[in-house]
């Protein structure tokens, strides 16, 4: 149940608007991004039924 990867950004006539995220961590889950990298957890929350902004949602290592 990951978001939509076109809501990152929007176009409004000639002006382009990105849109930023801020992700609750567990702190295992930022040990993890430390060891492993950003890749290695997103293809975690990828596989995962859990939505990345979700702040009751269950750690993913």
């Amino acid at each position: 149940m990951g978001e939509d990867e076109e809501f990152g950004g929007l176009h409004l006539g000639p002006q382009h608007i990105e849109l930023c995220w801020l992700v609750p961590l567990h702190e295992a889950e930022y040990a993890f991004i430390q060891k492993e990298g950003f890749d290695a957890f997103s293809e975690l929350l990828e596989a995962s039924d859990v939505s990345p902004a979700d702040v009751h949602r269950p750690s993913l290592v």
